[in-house]
């Protein structure tokens, strides 16, 4: 199955047939559809309004957007905005019962509010959280509770988030207040950035690939703003310290669409934008490359990974040994390991996320990782100049996860 999609759309010598690859993939998304604007987020999970955010995505990065009329963009933003909260403007999936300062709301409401704006359409309710920070004190706060600088899970999404919707309120009101509390982001960003990593975490470092994986949300808003990065060498050396043998990112084998794509993301705008360490990137992504037209199925998707272990004895073998060596074993090897033996566990060989109620499959095509492979495969192919006679892709042109400074 891996064998004949690779030949069919990528290999060395004839690089990659985008025309075949988009059809493949807009096919799989077909497939997924159970009503106007709502789709599975693969083909045993349920529809969420996540999974359908994740369609419009691909949608509109094959510019299928365009040649939709006004009646389907308002359909889909009436679908949208119907999980807006009327008091705060935030956007909160059904059923939830949680904080409104979580994860779980702060990206469904960055999601969709990226959605509207490639739709060209606004939220239905005015966004009254922006209200939550309109000091710099609030910032600093929220930021501190959040544990962004000591490395905690998930706060570098939640300060991707502030630094998101401070974005979105200055950009719609010109409000200088805004711009001050940004550059207040920034600054204790810059303060507590880790010197020997160019992550937000602290000494000792547990795991390596969390504070990667952490820091390359809060690096989007640099990114975005072109705002200067202290120690980006450092970031460039500790992404390529976590490279795999085998083209991926993690503590496993076969990676992961979002650990894959933060990686490659980061040394593009840390590594190449920077002409930094170029002549070690470029040969990594000709590997990443292949790995994941790996991981594309016969459906057109691309899934999360293909090659975990599912028994412990899996690890009794070379091409394990290979991966637990390659790159610094010292550092690396323990957490692999350990790893490795925890994700082979039978409680673990679905995937569990908050977007859909069941667990899917690991090696299932499903929506995110299609789109976040496809993010990959664009940002390997500009860097790699596997120009395209006809331009039928873009990324995000609103920031938020998929924007690119140099769009396509």
């Amino acid at each position: 199955m891996q064998e004949i999609s690779q030949k069919v759309l990528y290999n060395k010598q004839q690089r990659i047939n985008f025309e075949e690859l988009r059809n493949k993939i807009l096919s799989f998304l077909s497939s997924l559809r159970v009503g106007k604007t709502i789709y599975k987020m693969s083909p045993n999970s349920d529809a969420t309004v996540y999974s359908s955010i994740f369609a419009l995505y691909i949608f509109d990065l094959f510019k299928e957007t365009d040649n939709w009329s006004s009646e389907e963009k308002d359909e889909w933003a009436e679908y949208l905005n119907s999980f807006q909260d009327a008091i705060t403007g935030l956007y909160i999936p059904k059923g939830f019962g949680g904080e409104m300062v979580s994860k779980e709301v702060f990206q469904l409401t960055s999601f969709a509010l990226s959605a509207l704006n490639l739709l060209g359409r606004k939220s239905k309710f005015e966004l009254e959280f922006f209200k939550y920070w309109q000091t710099r004190d609030a910032v600093i706060d929220y930021l501190e509770k959040m544990g962004c600088w000591v490395g905690k899970p998930s706060s570098g999404n939640m300060a991707m988030f502030l630094g998101i919707f401070m974005t979105i309120a200055y950009e719609e009101s010109k409000d200088e207040k805004y711009l001050d509390l940004l550059n207040c982001w920034f600054e204790e960003h810059e303060k507590h950035q880790n010197p020997n990593t160019g992550f937000w975490e602290k000494e000792p470092i547990k795991n390596h690939y969390f504070g990667y994986q952490n820091g390359f949300h809060q690096l989007e808003i640099f990114s975005y703003w072109k705002r200067e990065v202290k120690y980006y060498d450092k970031i460039v050396d500790r992404v390529l310290m976590l490279s795999n043998s085998d083209g991926t990112f993690w503590s496993y084998p076969g990676g992961g669409a979002c650990y894959d794509y933060d990686a490659v993301k980061l040394l593009v705008d840390c590594g190449i934008n920077k002409n930094y360490k170029n002549e070690s990137i470029k040969p990594l992504f000709e590997k990443v490359l292949d790995h994941v037209f790996s991981v594309q199925n016969a459906d057109g998707g691309f899934c999360e990974n293909k090659f975990l272990p599912k028994q412990i004895k899996w690890l009794i073998n070379l091409k394990t040994l290979e991966f637990l060596c390659f790159k610094n074993p010292n550092q690396n090897f323990f957490l692999k390991f350990r790893s490795i033996v925890s994700i082979s566990r039978r409680k673990f060989w679905k995937n569990k996320t908050h977007w859909v109620s069941n667990s899917v499959p690991w090696d299932e095509s499903d929506l995110w990782s299609t789109w976040f492979r496809m993010l990959t495969i664009l940002e390997v192919t500009e860097t790699l100049q596997f120009y395209r006679k006809e331009n039928h892709f873009r990324f995000l042109r609103t920031i938020g996860l998929g924007w690119r400074s140099h769009n396509t």
